[in-house]
């Protein structure tokens, strides 16, 4: 078995979380939107297809962090306007 075409990075390959405390955590197994089988991360089969993973520019990352970081800005300034006027709460 060819080590590059397991279905860990086939397109069609979805894997199984489980929810936790602290967040999720992967399982080794997966649902393959192809064959409509549950398989594990080190199967293989004729129907890989490989990961398409857009590649970005530094210039368009830094648009796209610098819109998340005002929409942030945004939040914090509501949420201060918002406990000033009715006085709740002095630290936010």
């Amino acid at each position: 078995m060819d080590q590059e075409k397991t279905c860990t990075r086939c397109g069609y390959f979805n894997r199984f979380y489980i929810y936790e405390a602290t967040g999720y955590k992967r399982t080794e197994y997966g649902r393959c939107m192809k064959e409509y089988k549950t398989k594990t991360e080190c199967e293989s089969c004729a129907k890989f297809v490989p990961i398409k993973r857009p590649k970005l520019s530094q210039r368009v990352l830094h648009y796209k962090i610098n819109a998340l970081l005002t929409d942030l800005s945004e939040i914090r300034a509501r949420m201060e306007a918002y406990y000033d006027a009715d006085g709740k709460d002095e630290d936010v």
